[in-house]
């Protein structure tokens, strides 16, 4: 399949919050080194975004029990004469080293950040519809108005509170689309159903279409089993609509 466009699924809640923390951080990531006033805004925007993930006041623990799962998992597989050892072996120490960095954080996630004044300004007046302009916000204008660089070194600062969380779903999300196999599937009329093996855990599925077919997934289910109804976008009112005949997708399962 030529150029595909992949869409991706959770399974679970843990690992829907890994793909949004992903979807966060790599637009953060994107706006980061831009010179422009304008995307240093859009950075800002993301990283408030970023920062409101962490009023979940559980999350720390979450991402370091699935941490330790991997870890479990990929100790096992190093004894395993299979299977290429120094992949394995540097995997592990990717798991080891974002356990361990979490753990070193002793204070709530992107607290910092959430107590900054400045930051904080922003956070406040971004609730209102145009409530971040250089009127309103006479401080923050002149900050925007600051040489790149000092914006940069600003926000890599507040990043680097985050960094921890940042690499920890790199590594894991890394592991759960290498873990899946691809298939050749077809769906009739739209609808495609599968029943997962219930002694693998299942974290996320993944599906690459033709692009030139705008087509999208609604997909449904948990660790069980799932649903996926795929729909047309028309072209001039991208008003969906449910595809019908045989529809050819590859689908991937990350099991581990």
């Amino acid at each position: 399949m030529d150029n595909p466009i992949r869409f991706e699924h959770p399974l679970n809640e843990r690992s829907r919050v890994l793909l949004r923390l992903e979807d966060v951080f790599t637009r953060f990531l994107h706006y980061l080194p831009s010179e422009s006033r304008q995307d240093t805004q859009v950075a800002i925007s993301v990283l408030m975004e970023a920062v409101n993930f962490f009023n979940r006041t559980d999350l720390k623990s979450v991402l370091i029990k699935e941490l330790k799962r991997n870890i479990t998992t990929f100790e096992r597989l190093g004894a395993h004469p299979g299977l290429d050892s120094d992949r394995v072996a540097n995997t592990l120490q990717r798991l080891e080293d974002a356990s361990t960095s979490l753990h070193s954080q002793l204070r709530q996630i992107a607290l910092d950040v959430r107590e900054n004044e400045f930051f904080k300004s922003i956070m406040q007046r971004s609730a209102i519809p145009g409530g971040t302009s250089a009127s309103d916000l006479p401080h923050y204008h002149l900050w925007l108005e600051q040489p790149a660089e000092e914006r940069a070194r600003r926000l890599n600062a507040w990043f680097e509170e985050l960094r921890p969380v940042h690499n920890s779903v790199e590594v894991l999300l890394f592991i759960y689309r290498a873990s899946g196999v691809a298939t050749e599937e077809v769906a009739e009329n739209g609808f495609f159903h599968y029943t997962l093996n219930a002694t693998r855990p299942a974290q996320m599925v993944s599906l690459e279409l033709h692009r030139e077919l705008l087509v999208f997934p609604e997909v449904s289910g948990d660790w069980h089993r799932f649903n996926i109804r795929f729909r047309r976008s028309d072209k001039n009112s991208l008003i969906p609509v449910t595809c019908e005949g045989k529809l050819p997708f590859r689908l991937s399962i990350a099991n581990i």
